[in-house]
């Protein structure tokens, strides 16, 4: 393997894998004010069931 094609396929390695973190990152974060919409919900409601789902 030459040295230019092994770092072409490194390169576009990183990449991917830089935008596989950015992905599951935001999704993480989305999970993560989801959850905390719904705690606010339910204190906001008395514990009671909220209408959110």
């Amino acid at each position: 393997m030459q040295v230019s094609t092994m770092l072409t396929h490194l390169l576009q390695t990183r990449d991917a894998l830089k935008q596989d973190s950015e992905t599951y990152n935001k999704l993480i974060g989305e999970l993560v004010a989801d959850a905390q919409k719904r705690s606010t919900a339910k204190r906001v409601a008395g514990g009671k069931r909220s209408t959110l789902s």
